[in-house]
């Protein structure tokens, strides 16, 4: 049985007075808080042993359901274990599992265990380091698993992302906040709405007259598949792809110079993108591209859609609006580690910049 899905209470466990169980789907129970606020669920000796925790949602007024920011509400009746966190990520893996092979099932997973992780000290924030670390080493794979859509993926990017960072500054110890903070490095630098990504592509394939699906249009295999990847599996790796494209589409018109800048730059080759193999009836992304130069600028938008929900671009934005307005050496620094956002020091660096910085956003000039 799956150990992370809705079972109904074990038999014996004393519920309190008036709840109906089961109810709706046949499992779940629904139960009211006293007056007092107060809700007690009994174990007697023998019962329950196996339970670790009870997960739920308030129901409030009949109609407002609330949930936690990803997923149920979750109480542990079991000391956290660093060994269930590690097993799960682990688990998780294996071929055959729910989201085994996918970043985003990946995703979900450190950020369902986080909070345990962080409460069981160094070796649970290890385990979360270790997988995202392997993940972005590709020792993991990314596209072995089920679809999902770009706004999704937005969205847990941003999550995972804020809940590491904010784990790295309040661990109960420094090994731990050493840890995450190693963790975050390895994590995608963006956030936002990835739904523009779905429907960007589809309007540069649209009013570029590209043929989508049974629309007629101009025949253009490279556009054809990487339209079905982003449309169900976008990652940081389509930041690379578009940059690597827009270098094809700005040259003479050889294909070949879309792979070189893609392995030269980025390390990624023919083999790895043949096995993006998402979406409808995919084979993965083999190209070759259609040389089309009037794609240049509205591809250059799209660009900047992916950094932003990839790679950060909205960092760029907020660095236009505040030059001139801080110290001048940490504005170049600023320039600097912008420029280097997927080098592993940066998180390091944002850390220190925010504390020199922090005279600037209470005094103003002064510093």
């Amino acid at each position: 049985a799956d150990a992370d899905a809705w079972s109904r209470p074990p038999l014996g466990a004393v519920l309190p007075l008036g709840t109906r169980d089961p109810t709706g789907d046949g499992i779940a129970s629904r139960s009211a808080f006293a007056a007092d606020g107060s809700m007690v669920l009994s174990f007697p000796p023998g019962v329950g042993d196996d339970v670790v925790r009870i997960v739920g949602i308030i129901v409030r007024n009949g109609t407002d359901w609330m949930e936690a920011e990803q997923g149920d509400l979750v109480v542990p009746v079991k000391t956290p274990s660093a060994a269930a966190v590690l097993k799960h990520l682990a688990l998780g893996e294996v071929p055959g599992a729910g989201g085994a092979g996918s970043l985003f099932g990946r995703f979900s997973r450190i950020n369902e265990k986080l909070t345990e992780a962080a409460a069981t000290g160094p070796a649970g924030a290890g385990a979360v380091m270790a997988t995202l670390r392997l993940s972005a080493l590709r020792q993991l794979p990314w596209y072995a698993g089920g679809n999902y859509q770009g706004k999704d993926m937005a969205h847990m990017q941003q999550t995972v992302a804020a809940r590491t960072a904010l784990a790295s500054a309040t661990a109960a110890d420094g090994m731990s906040r050493q840890l995450f903070r190693a963790a975050l490095a390895t994590l995608p630098r963006g956030g936002g709405n990835g739904d523009d990504i779905r429907l960007g592509i589809l309007e540069i394939m649209r009013e570029g007259g590209i043929k989508e699906g049974h629309r007629p249009g101009i025949e253009d295999p490279f556009l054809a598949q990487w339209h079905q990847k982003l449309h169900s599996n976008t990652t940081v790796d389509d930041v690379y792809i578009c940059e690597a494209y827009l270098h094809f589409l700005e040259g003479p018109g050889r294909w070949e110079d879309f792979w070189t800048h893609l392995w030269t730059n980025h390390k990624l080759g023919r083999e790895d993108l043949a096995l993006m193999k998402a979406g409808w009836r995919t084979e993965g992304i083999l190209g070759p591209g259609t040389h089309l130069p009037q794609l240049v600028n509205p591809i250059k938008h799209f660009y900047w859609i992916l950094r932003t929900t990839h790679g950060g671009g909205n960092m760029d934005s907020a660095m236009d609006f505040a030059r001139g307005h801080m110290p001048a050496d940490i504005q170049a620094e600023i320039v600097d580690m912008l420029d280097n956002r997927d080098a592993p020091w940066v998180p390091n660096k944002i850390v220190e910049l925010r504390e020199r910085l922090s005279g600037t956003w209470r005094y103003g000039t002064e510093t």
